[in-house]
């Protein structure tokens, strides 16, 4: 009996609970437009929280094409340094074009 835990993952991802104002839910809204808006607005409030309680970095894992809006997005929120990595390909997983690290700093000194 083989564990489900231990088989290969499937193509795409799925959300925890539909976005129903969305197109393909019956909804007024563009998905790829909803969902890069939730994204930005999640980084927004995490970026407010992380400088609130004084850190001075914050990572996260994003949608390549939302690096632009998010560097303006961290420069808003007190976080003007940005570096960006592309997810590149490993032993397990192909190179994820659609997907980048981004590491957002107070200041260039924490690097």
């Amino acid at each position: 009996m083989s564990d489900p835990l231990d088989q290969p993952e499937d193509e795409g991802y799925d959300l925890l609970y539909p976005f129903v104002v969305c197109r393909s839910q019956g909804g007024r809204y563009e998905d790829d437009g909803f969902t890069a808006g939730v994204q930005v607005g999640q980084i927004d409030t995490a970026l407010k929280v992380a400088l609130a309680a004084g850190a001075d970095r914050y990572r996260a894992t994003v949608r390549t094409a939302l690096v632009q809006q998010l560097e303006l997005v961290g420069m808003a929120r007190g976080f003007p340094v940005v570096k960006v990595k592309q997810v590149e390909a490993t032993e397990e997983y192909p190179a994820m074009p659609e997907w980048t690290f981004m590491t957002f700093l107070t200041d260039a000194d924490h690097e």
